[in-house]
């Protein structure tokens, strides 16, 4: 295995490991909403920092 079938394996387990942990925010962030734990505004801003999250994410293991 050379240098840049390692670096793709790694970008995509990286990758793969932030699209879970963001999935794993929402659905809790959702399952506390409709407990009626947690606002709207509150859902709303967690949304919005999990997609910022994982673009970061992104950029930093495909870049």
């Amino acid at each position: 295995m050379g240098g840049q079938e390692l670096s793709w394996l790694i970008a995509g387990v990286g990758c793969s490991a932030a699209m879970l942990l963001v999935i794993w925010i929402l659905m809790s962030a959702y399952r506390g909403w409709v407990r009626g734990r947690v606002d709207g505004d509150i859902l709303s801003a967690v949304a919005l920092k999990s997609l910022v999250l994982v673009l970061l994410f992104f950029w930093l293991f495909l870049s």
